[in-house]
């Protein structure tokens, strides 16, 4: 973050941006050239998954954001392979320090990278990709709003609409999107 004195009208704009980014449409939130989507393979039928339950990844898409830490899966195509346990996952991207896959049961989860523990990310696909945009506007503001005690109430908002949209996120101890922001705000 940046360490500079912020004139108070700039902080006020950064502060409506991303109350903005918790509360605009989605469609108003993708950014069509940082969007990442990604097709599908041609047969899913992976446990109770279906092509419908994939379709925000191909509408959507998520932010690729070298710098916010999103490098989505290479080629535009999901991947299947499978899991440690046996099940079935459909590879997104990395996202931070863990490989990011939806099980063969909708669920989105980090799988470790580098040694850190698997997380949580998002009970369905539709919850993730709404959930990447919003954080990759929130993180636009944070990024640029400097050292104020405004930076973490922007970070907490963000964190409250993640388990508003998925009380999963709230609910455990291991949250991918509770990482990010823990980093942030120290």
């Amino acid at each position: 973050m940046n360490e500079r004195r912020q004139d108070p009208d700039v902080l006020a704009a950064h502060l409506a941006a991303a109350h903005r980014a918790l509360t605009a449409d989605l469609a108003e939130l993708v950014v069509p050239e940082k969007a990442m989507r990604l097709r599908p393979p041609s047969a899913v039928g992976s446990g109770n998954l279906s092509e419908q339950d994939l379709a925000p990844l191909e509408r959507w898409g998520i932010p690729n954001v070298d710098e916010l830490g999103f490098t989505p899966e290479a080629g535009g195509t999901l991947v299947e392979e499978v899991d440690s346990p046996g099940d079935p996952l459909f590879r997104i991207c990395v996202y931070w320090r863990w490989q990011i896959g939806v099980t063969g049961q909708g669920e989105v989860r980090g799988l470790q990278l580098e040694e850190w523990p698997d997380v949580f990310v998002n009970s369905s696909v539709d919850a993730f990709v709404e959930t990447s945009w919003r954080w990759y506007h929130t993180w636009l503001e944070v990024k640029e709003m400097g050292w104020f005690i405004e930076v973490f109430d922007v970070l907490d908002d963000f964190l409250e609409f993640a388990a508003l949209r998925d009380p999963r996120v709230g609910l455990e101890e291991r949250s991918l999107w509770k990482f990010v922001v823990r980093s942030m705000s120290g």
